[in-house]
């Protein structure tokens, strides 16, 4: 299997596209609809394994090779939630809607979805990677823009 596959094919794996719903589902319906704390949650969880599976392949397309390109993923994104969810100021510089919370640590585990797309590469989609990563992208996007519901946050 070679590494282009193992770190860019994961952006098209099922559970990626659907972490990506996910966060869209929960930012455009789900807050407004039930606000409260769980769908405070759900879009820390879609992140959680968005970011490793996106950081591994930005990772690789710069010469990374596999393995450690996988580890950086989660251990920046695990480093970096723990940081903005600890530390307000870093969370307010990134986004003007970002409140830290201690409690959202709690969703940590999700990091382990991220293992488990490389290790089923044989679930991933025949769609082209680079529709995987515009898709990230436009969720990345879609999240800061979305206005979130008073009552949510």
């Amino acid at each position: 299997m070679s590494p282009t596959f193992t770190t860019t094919r994961p952006l098209t794996h099922p559970i990626t596209l659907s972490a990506a719903a996910l966060v869209l589902l929960n930012d455009f319906v789900l807050r407004g609809a039930a606000p409260g704390w769980l769908t405070g949650k759900l879009s820390d969880v879609g992140w959680l394994i968005l970011v490793p599976v996106g950081l591994a392949a930005v990772f690789s397309w710069i010469g990374v090779p596999e393995r450690r390109a996988q580890g950086a993923g989660v251990v920046l994104a695990c480093a970096t939630f723990t940081t903005l969810q600890l530390w307000p100021p870093l969370g307010a510089w990134l986004s003007a809607s970002h409140v830290a919370d201690v409690g959202d640590l709690i969703a940590l585990p999700a990091l382990l979805f991220a293992t488990l797309i490389w290790r089923t590469p044989q679930w991933t989609t025949r769609l082209p990677a680079a529709l995987g990563g515009t898709a990230l992208v436009c969720t990345l996007i879609a999240d800061e823009w979305a206005v979130p519901n008073e009552g949510s946050w």
